[in-house]
């Protein structure tokens, strides 16, 4: 399932208008404004790890690890922020940032193969 990340103009592109539309799909959804930073802050950060650990040859293994480390220390940050007692994070957020994780990794995948065939495209001779 591994394959080599290619970071030029077209995934730039593709990247940017598909987080565009997500954005833009959030708004029409009524999303507040701290949705938006927090899915942001989410993707970056899973897309962040993606990068750094590439060689690992394990992007849904890193994907999953690092929603489940985001959603975990984004709810002792919010705890800490709320005055509330901190306490050990439950099974139900290291579920949640798994599942956050797979999705993440789908979006960054799907933005891969876009990429792909937008490249594809361009590169077809007509005629």
């Amino acid at each position: 399932m591994s394959r080599p990340i290619r970071f030029d103009l077209v995934t730039l592109f593709v990247g940017t208008t598909v987080w565009a539309a997500l954005l833009a799909g959030m708004r029409l959804l009524g999303f507040p404004p701290r949705g938006y930073v927090g899915v942001s802050v989410y993707l970056i950060s899973v897309g962040t790890s993606l990068v750094v650990f590439r060689k690992y040859n394990r992007p849904l293994s890193i994907s999953i690890s690092c929603g489940i480390v985001v959603v975990v220390l984004g709810e002792l940050f919010l705890q800490l922020v709320q005055g509330t007692p901190a306490r050990v994070p439950r099974l139900e957020l290291v579920v949640c940032g798994a599942g956050y994780g797979t999705i993440a990794f789908f979006v960054f995948n799907g933005v891969q193969i876009l990429s792909a065939w937008v490249r594809l495209l361009l590169n077809r001779k007509v005629g």
